[in-house]
C-alpha cells in the first residue's frame, strides 16, 4: 500500500516536471519564433539598408557625372563668350575700317586727285586719329590711294617705323587695321567697364572736359558689348553727377538730376552753375589782389620815407666829419709848428754851456715832458671826442631805423 502511494506521487511528480519541461519548451520555442522574427526583420532592413545605401550612391555618382557636364558646359559657355567678344571687336573694326560707299550710276560725286591732310600721329591719341581716319574714308570724296597716302604722311616720329612693315600696295583699310593692332586699345572689358563705373572729376578738370571724358569712357564700353546703348542717357546722367568733384555743384543741380531732365540738359546747367562759381571766385580774388596791392605801396611808402630819413642824416655825417677832420689838421699842424720851435729854442739854448751839456739856464727845463703829454692827452682827448659825436649820430640813426 506504501509502495503505492509512492508509485503514485512519483508518477505526479514526473507528470508534473514533464509539464514544467513542456511549458518551459513552449516558452523557449516561442522566444525561437520571436528572436527569428527579429532577425528576419533586422535582415529586411539590412537589405533596405544596403538598397537605399545602393541608390544613393548612384544619386552620387549622377550627381558628379552632371557637376562634371555643367562644368564642362561652363567651360564652352566661356569659350563661346570670348569666341562672341573676338567677333564682335572683328566686326567693329570692319566697320570702323571700312568704306561703305554706294556707287550707282547717278552717283556724281568724283573723286579729288587731291592728298587730304590728317593730324598728325606720334604714337598718342589715336582713337581719335582714328577717328579722323574713318570719317575721311567714309565721305567718299577721296581714292583709296589717296586716303593711304594721307596716313603715311600723318605718321612721325618713331611711329613712320611701322611703314617698314607694310607693303606700299596695301589700302587704307589694311593700314588702319595694321595701326590697330600696334596701337590700338589692349585694356579688357572689365578694366574698360571698372574705368567707367569709378569715373570722377579731377580737381582741375572743367566741367565740359568731365563730360567728354565719361562720354568717351562709355562708347568704349558699348564698343565692347558690356553696356546697352538704349541706357546712354541714364547711366551718363548718373555717372557724371555722382562723379561731380564739388559738392557745392552738387547740391546746385540735385533737383535736375532727380528729376526726368536729360544727360545734356544735366550738363549745362552744371556748366551754368559753374560760370558763376567761377565769377564769384575771380572777384573775392581781385579783392584780395588789391588789398594786397594797396598794402605793399603803403609798405614801400614807408620805406621811402625812411630811406630818405637816412640819406639826410649820412649828409649831415658827412658834413660833421669833415669839420672834424679840418679841426684834426689844424690842430695837428699847430701842434707840429710849436715842437718846431720848442726844438729852436733848445738848440740855441746849448750854444752858453760849456761841452754842450746844456746845463745852467734852460727857459723851459722840466717842462717839455710835461708839454709833451698834456699836448698828446689834449689831441687824444679832441680825436676821442670826435669818435663819441660820430658814434652818438650813427647810434642815433640805427635807432631811428629800428
Amino acid at each position: 500500500m506504501k509502495i503505492r502511494e509512492d508509485e503514485k506521487r512519483s508518477h505526479r511528480m514526473m507528470l508534473e516536471q514533464r509539464l514544467v519541461l513542456e511549458n518551459e519548451f513552449e516558452r523557449k520555442r516561442q522566444a525561437e519564433k520571436e528572436l527569428l522574427r527579429n532577425i528576419e526583420q533586422l535582415e529586411l532592413q539590412e537589405r533596405a539598408l544596403l538598397q537605399q545605401r545602393s541608390r544613393n550612391e548612384l544619386l552620387d555618382r549622377e550627381i558628379a557625372v552632371r557637376r562634371m557636364k555643367d562644368d564642362d558646359m561652363n567651360r564652352r559657355l566661356e569659350v563661346l563668350k570670348q569666341k562672341e567678344r573676338v567677333l564682335k571687336d572683328k566686326v567693329q573694326q570692319k566697320n570702323d575700317n571700312y568704306m561703305i560707299r554706294e556707287v550707282t550710276t547717278n552717283d556724281q560725286i568724283k573723286l579729288s586727285t587731291r592728298i587730304p591732310t590728317l593730324p598728325s600721329f606720334d604714337g598718342k591719341n589715336f582713337e581719335e586719329w582714328k577717328l579722323e581716319t574713318v570719317c575721311m574714308m567714309r565721305t567718299g570724296l577721296y581714292s583709296d590711294y589717296a586716303v593711304s597716302q594721307a596716313i603715311r604722311n600723318s605718321l612721325k616720329g618713331d611711329t613712320r617705323r611701322i611703314l617698314l612693315t607694310i607693303k606700299p600696295s596695301e589700302s587704307a583699310e589694311e593700314l588702319i587695321a595694321k595701326m590697330t593692332e600696334n596701337f590700338g586699345e589692349v585694356k579688357s572689358v572689365e578694366r574698360i567697364v571698372q574705368e567707367f563705373y569709378s569715373a570722377k572729376q579731377h580737381e582741375t578738370e572743367s566741367c565740359s572736359a568731365w563730360g567728354i571724358r565719361l562720354e568717351a569712357l562709355f562708347q568704349q564700353a558699348v564698343n565692347k558689348g558690356e553696356i546697352e546703348e538704349r541706357k546712354r542717357d541714364n547711366k551718363l546722367k548718373e555717372r557724371f553727377w555722382r562723379g561731380l568733384n564739388s559738392e557745392q555743384l552738387k547740391a546746385a543741380t540735385r533737383v535736375s538730376y532727380e528729376s526726368s531732365d536729360s544727360f545734356e540738359k544735366l550738363k549745362r546747367k552744371t556748366r551754368l552753375e559753374e560760370e558763376e562759381n567761377n565769377q564769384v571766385n575771380a572777384t573775392g580774388k581781385t579783392l584780395v589782389n588789391q588789398q594786397s596791392t594797396d598794402d605793399r605801396l603803403k609798405v614801400l611808402d614807408e620805406m621811402l620815407e625812411r630811406l630818405k630819413t637816412i640819406e639826410a642824416q649820412m649828409s649831415n655825417m658827412k658834413k660833421h666829419n669833415l669839420e672834424g677832420k679840418r679841426e684834426y689838421e689844424s690842430y695837428e699842424a699847430t701842434k707840429s709848428s710849436d715842437q718846431e720851435r720848442r726844438q729852436d729854442r733848445h738848440t740855441n739854448g746849448g750854444l752858453y754851456y760849456r761841452g754842450g751839456y746844456r746845463r745852467g739856464r734852460y727857459p723851459n727845463r722840466g717842462q717839455t715832458r710835461y708839454h709833451n703829454q698834456e699836448n698828446e692827452s689834449t689831441a687824444e682827448n679832441k680825436h676821442s671826442h670826435l669818435n663819441e659825436k660820430s658814434l652818438s649820430r650813427q647810434g642815433t640813426m640805427e635807432a631811428k631805423q629800428n
